[in-house]
């Protein structure tokens, strides 16, 4: 099915990324320093151990992705390797904007809500989508106002079934 709305990007920004890797690289180094330079002697395991470690989240830092897709059947969340798939017939509201006045809820009365965010790192924009069964998810993309024109929107219903 061809995707109404489909956007993708990094999980963290490329900077901040390569800032986290320098930072690891260095612990590194630093660890390895201290094992052999000097008289503080580690665990025979623990530089291999740290080494395995801050290598796989390097890797992950540089391949975590944050992707959304809407389709007319669904909006689909890939946050890291999480896949979440929200089926239309579950949304009956949603609205966009600035994630810290969508994410507050105050304007949908909403008591006793299962909340759920997906967002990459930095951003200042979203979408938040009200489900059946008490729940509503946020998620942040570049483009809100381009997402949120393809989901259902409450105030659209009740004025489709008006009378006269």
């Amino acid at each position: 099915m061809e995707a109404l709305f489909y956007e993708a990007r990094p999980l963290l920004p490329r900077n901040l990324a390569y800032i986290a890797i320098g930072v690891f690289a260095a612990t590194l180094a630093f660890a390895a320093v201290m094992q052999f330079a000097t008289d503080i002697e580690f665990t025979p395991w623990a530089l291999p151990v740290l080494a395995v470690v801050l290598v796989i989240v390097m890797v992950l830092s540089l391949t975590l992705r944050h992707a959304v897709s809407v389709t007319e059947e669904a909006v689909t969340i890939v946050q890291g390797y999480r896949r979440i798939s929200i089926p239309m017939a579950e949304i009956f509201d949603s609205r966009f904007g600035e994630l810290g006045i969508i994410r507050s809820y105050s304007d949908w009365d909403l008591k006793g809500v299962k909340h759920r965010a997906y967002m990459a790192v930095g951003d200042d924009l979203g979408v938040a989508m009200k489900l059946t069964g008490k729940r509503v998810v946020v998620v942040s993309v570049q483009d809100p106002e381009a997402m949120a024109k393809h989901l259902p929107r409450e105030a659209q219903r009740c004025r489709s079934r008006s009378i006269g």
